[in-house]
């Protein structure tokens, strides 16, 4: 759609539903990663957007569609935002709408407090890690059949590695290049389902490639709550 109200608008209602609702999971995520501290022994406070409400204003004008021969075409139909520029011109309109809706947040799981999400590690060597994921409920229990998402987060790792200054070796003379973590580099499961003691494992292997002193980002996420790992690779 275009920003300028005097012009048509180029998409549809649909492409202006799916771009609000975009932008609140774009939003909604990065109040997830703020996390305040609370009270000792209760879990860390976080936002929600818990609901959107919005308005369109369109006007609407018959307009006559040229033909490819330079004569009279067939009607269209041309629509634009209504606002405090464009009003002098909605005479000419031949009717005009106002489309309400609202986004609300549903609860997962019916509003139960969020699963608590502990995580251990162990290098089982220098290239080699294994991952413990343990799920609770807030009140302690062990929660069984429990779909933990395990993912290797290529963008952020190399975001890290370029911040840290870790370069793959290149020929003298020629610039060095952002890390990208090498093709070897994988967990063994990408989904795990948690078993009735409320564990979940996984294993990170490290390519031989590697450079020593790289950053590889983990994401964890359970029934959408999202722990980061980064595993820094030594020797």
């Amino acid at each position: 759609m275009s920003d300028n109200p005097e012009e048509f608008l180029t998409g549809s209602l649909d492409d202006y539903l799916l771009a609000v609702a975009d932008s609140i999971h774009q939003a909604q995520l990065k109040l997830s990663r703020m996390r305040i501290p609370a009270q000792p022994g209760q879990p860390s406070i976080t936002y929600q957007l818990p609901r959107l409400d919005f308005e369109l204003k369109m006007s609407f004008e018959v307009a006559q569609k040229t033909s490819r021969e330079g004569g009279a075409g067939g009607l269209v139909l041309n629509a634009r935002p209504v606002s405090a520029q464009s009003s002098a011109r909605n005479s000419t309109a031949e009717a005009a709408s106002i489309i309400k809706g609202s986004f609300i947040a549903v609860p997962l799981d019916g509003g139960k407090p969020p699963s608590v999400i502990r995580t251990a590690l162990h290098r089982i060597s220098p290239r080699a890690l294994e991952i413990s994921v343990i799920v609770q409920s807030a009140t302690g229990e062990n929660l069984s059949g429990v779909e933990v998402q395990f993912n290797i987060d290529h963008d952020r790792s190399r975001a890290l590695n370029q911040l840290e200054g870790v370069t793959d070796p290149t020929p003298e003379g020629t610039a060095p290049q952002p890390y990208a973590l090498k093709p070897g580099t994988f967990l063994a499961y990408g989904k795990v389902t948690t078993l009735p003691d409320g564990r979940a494992g996984n294993t990170l292997t490290v390519d031989a490639a590697e450079v020593t002193g790289a950053y590889i980002v983990m994401i964890i996420d359970v029934s959408g709550e999202t722990q980061t790992i980064v595993f820094k690779v030594e020797k």
